[in-house]
């Protein structure tokens, strides 16, 4: 990746898996795969979906100064409270039947600062893109809300380095949506989606289209939870605090 952050202990850095994500958090042209200064203490990484980048953007991130990890985005929702848009701030990712908490403090403070309502628990650390039947399996076997790609990643790497970690994560497609197999196709060797192989896609499965247009407006209806957010955690996501 490219990029450079300032280093210090209130230097954060922010995990997100694409551009559109990052476009929640004030970033309007970031570019995948690249770090991006948000202001004097805060940098986003844009890593491409899944464990393997999210795990390298924490070296990154953590080589160009940041102190404290956050792996920030979207989710899957595996329990049927999990509606779209539901806010998830979990106290534990588990990952390969390991859980991995989050920094209690920092946590704490993210939580007065947003001072909206969420849920805790549990977040999952998926392996792939899952659809329903996969969700509604692992809503069964775990006590987990939502899950996501990256933060396992990002949780394990944290304890590996003795770095706080938090989460913020907003379900995008409930325990009942299924994500349409042109989306999932369209993932480049990055975990980027591409907008040709999409296209493509969609002239094969023409009837995809609508699958694609209700996940779309579950997507934008996800992105104005992160935004409103990271606003109420600007400028510092809530690390200052912390550490006063």
């Amino acid at each position: 990746m490219k990029g450079t952050a300032s280093q210090g202990p209130h230097q954060v850095g922010i995990i997100v898996a694409l551009p559109e994500e990052a476009k929640t958090l004030g970033l309007k042209h970031a570019k995948p795969l690249s770090l991006h200064k948000l202001n004097a203490t805060v940098t986003v990484a844009v890593c491409g979906a899944g464990s393997e980048n999210a795990a390298r953007a924490s070296r990154e991130l953590l080589s160009a100064g940041s102190r404290h990890l956050m792996s920030f985005g979207t989710a899957a929702g595996l329990k049927e409270e999990a509606d779209v848009g539901c806010l998830v701030i979990p106290n534990h990712v588990l990952m390969e039947d390991v859980d991995l908490p989050v920094d209690v403090a920092w946590r704490k403070e993210i939580i007065r600062r947003i001072d909206e309502r969420h849920n805790s628990g549990k977040l999952l650390a998926l392996t792939s893109i899952s659809q329903t039947r996969q969700k509604q399996e692992l809503g069964k076997q775990v006590n987990c809300l939502a899950g996501d790609m990256e933060s396992g990643a990002v949780a394990a790497y944290c304890r590996e380095n003795n770095l706080p970690f938090s989460v913020i994560r907003v379900v995008v497609d409930d325990v009942n949506t299924a994500i349409p197999s042109v989306v999932t196709d369209a993932l480049d060797e990055n975990g980027m989606v591409s907008l040709g192989k999409l296209f493509s896609g969609l002239l094969l499965k023409p009837w995809q289209i609508i699958a694609l247009v209700s996940l779309a407006r579950k997507f934008a209806r996800a992105k104005r939870v992160l935004s409103s957010v990271a606003m109420r955690l600007a400028p510092d996501f809530a690390v200052v605090d912390r550490l006063s």
